[in-house]
C-alpha cells in the first residue's frame, strides 16, 4: 500500500510548495530590489565618509585654535 498522508500533512506540503512558487515568481524582483538597495547603500557610505572626514578636520581645526588660545594666555 502506498503511503497515505493525512489532510494536515497534505496541507503542509501545499503550503510549502506555494511558498517556493512565490519565491521563484518573485526572484527577479527580489534581485532587482537587492541591486537597487546595494547601490543606494554604496552612495550613502560615500556621503557618510565625506561627512566624517569633514567633521574630523573641523574638530582638529577647533582643537588647534583652542591650543593656540591656551598658548597665548
Amino acid at each position: 500500500m502506498a503511503d497515505k498522508l493525512t489532510k494536515k500533512d497534505l496541507q503542509a506540503k501545499i503550503d510549502t510548495l506555494e511558498k517556493e512558487l512565490y519565491l521563484y515568481k518573485n526572484k527577479t524582483q527580489l534581485a532587482r530590489n537587492y541591486s537597487i538597495i546595494k547601490s543606494e547603500n554604496e552612495e550613502l557610505q560615500k556621503k557618510l565618509t565625506k561627512k566624517k572626514e569633514y567633521w574630523m578636520k573641523w574638530a582638529e581645526a577647533k582643537e588647534e585654535v583652542q591650543e593656540e588660545d591656551e598658548d597665548s594666555e
